[in-house]
Order: C-alpha cells, then structure tokens, then sequence
C-alpha cells in the first residue's frame, strides 16, 4: 500500500517523503528502504506512541521547511492527480486563504459509512463534517496540508485530523475541498478502504478485475503487472512463483504469491481467496486471505 502511495508522489514530482512509524518500526524501516520511490527519504518514528493523524502530523512538520504538502494515508487507495490537487489548493489558497483542500469523492462506496463532507458547490469551501451515511460526499484521505494549519498541536500527545486541523479551519471558513466525480463509476474504481483484511482481499481482487476489464487506471496497472501476471481470468500469481499455466484445481477469482523460498504452490485454490507465503499445515481452501501462514476466513 506505500508503494501504490509512493507512486502517486513520485508522478506529482515530490522529491521527499516524511513516513509515519509506529507498530513494528524496525520492520517497517527496513521494508521502506526496498521501495521505489523519491530519494530524500526520513522516518518519523512513533514506536514509542502512536500519535494519531494530527499528531504524527505535528511532529513530522519540521521537515517540511514551512512549506505546504501532501498528506497521504497508506491504508486507502485513490486515485488522484496530485498535481491537479494542488493547483487547486492554489487556486483556493488566493481566493479564500484556505490552511487546508481536502480530496473529495462525490459518492462513497456502497457497504461502507463514511462521514459526510458538506461543501459549498461555487466557492469548494467546506461547510462541515455531517454523520456516517452511506454513498454521500466524503475525504478520500488525501489532502494539502499548510504548516500554519499545524502550528499549536503538540507533536507528542495523540491528536486527531479532523479535531485538531481540519475543523478548526472549517470554522474560520479557510478548508476547502477538490472535488473526484466518480458518480458514474458502475462498481469502485478509483477509492478503495484497505482498513482491515476483508477489505484488502476484497480490494486485491477488484484490481486483478479491472486490469481484466481495462478499467483499471494506469498507475495501478503497471505497479500491478511490473509484479504479477494473471494465468486465466481471474486467476493471478506472482511473477515471483514459477507457475506459467493456471492449475487444474485452482478456481478464480484467487490470487497466490510465493514468500522467501516458498516456491511450491497450494494444490488447490478456492474462488474469492488470496494468499501469500505457504498456507498452514492442514490447511483446508475457502475463501479469505491469507500471509504468511496466517488465514483469516471471509
């Protein structure tokens, strides 16, 4: 998920990424120094307190030189030209002083309750945050942020966005938004929530059908195929695994990715189900995900 993130950065020009740390720090370090991204590099560790979205925020600032910037969470996937962002927050910025532009979806996913963004449609200048609702405005967890938004939240007590930095410029008129239409979209295509494991399959396997279906938006689709390669409709592995053929017991959609040595695939694959790494002795196919021989059923 940071690589699809870094990847959006990496398109809109960013030339340095601050990364938030927290749970398995040392892991996380380690696995950053692997992708593909800008150069200027520097962690913000949190191993010692998970400081929170407003938190982590304040004591990344000073590595931002009091300039505005991206603020990107991992755990979501949108598809969004940064650059065209910005500009608008440009643009915002002149005319209404805003500390704040806020990525917008005009129509949240169905399944799923996120709290309304309530927005003037001729200024863009949000209104508000409403209550959860389903398929209404929401923030797609990607926005510009200025540092003068930040100044005066403690950069070591846990904090939240919206509390501490988006409603307070809200009430001095000064948060605005840049709106993503995707009320055509007949099934999610361009924001995904990868907020617990069923929402990661669930997710792992929309991409696999959007490349199939040639829906899938273009920087996804070379992240995806650089490291994978489907074997029939629906049935996907990594170009880490040695398969070349679909195997005869394995039923799509379903996707597998060998770990370390781990070359000898599963015999069989049950349809909605992704797995990486060796299953468990005594493993018994359904559908869920799976890592590391650890299984979740969905």
């Amino acid at each position: 998920m940071a690589q699809f993130s870094l990847d959006m950065l990496k398109q809109a020009e960013v030339s340095r990424v601050v990364a938030n740390v927290h749970h398995l720090p040392e892991v996380t370090r380690q696995a950053i120094r692997f992708l593909d991204g800008p150069k200027d590099w520097i962690i913000s560790d949190e191993s010692s307190k998970l400081l929170g979205s407003a938190g982590g925020i304040a004591q990344a600032l000073p590595h931002f030189d009091n300039e505005p910037f991206f603020y990107v969470n991992a755990d979501v996937l949108c598809h969004v030209n940064l650059k065209d962002l910005a500009q608008q927050h440009a643009y915002l910025r002149h005319q209404y002083g805003v500390r704040v532009t806020l990525c917008v979806l005009l129509q949240g996913p169905r399944g799923g309750k996120y709290s309304e963004i309530q927005f003037d449609r001729r200024t863009h200048l949000i209104r508000g945050v409403g209550d959860k609702h389903e398929g209404r405005a929401m923030f797609a967890s990607v926005a510009v942020v200025e540092p003068e938004a930040v100044l005066g939240i403690s950069a070591h007590e846990p904090s939240d966005f919206v509390e501490k930095i988006l409603n307070p410029s809200i009430r001095m008129g000064r948060a605005g938004c840049h709106i993503i239409d995707n009320t055509l979209e007949s099934t999610p295509s361009s924001w995904f929530d990868i907020g617990n494991p069923e929402m990661w399959r669930s997710t792992h396997l929309s991409l696999m059908r959007l490349i199939e279906e040639e829906e899938c938006p273009t920087l996804w689709k070379n992240r995806i195929l650089k490291n994978n390669h489907p074997l029939a409709s629906g049935i996907w592995t990594s170009k880490r695994s040695a398969l070349t053929e679909k195997p005869s017991s394995w039923r799509g959609p379903c996707y597998w990715a060998p770990e370390g040595t781990d070359v000898h695939p599963p015999v069989e694959m049950a349809p909605n189900s992704v797995l990486y790494g060796r299953p468990t002795e005594g493993w018994v196919p359904e559908s869920g995900i799976g890592f590391r021989g650890l299984w979740q059923t969905i």
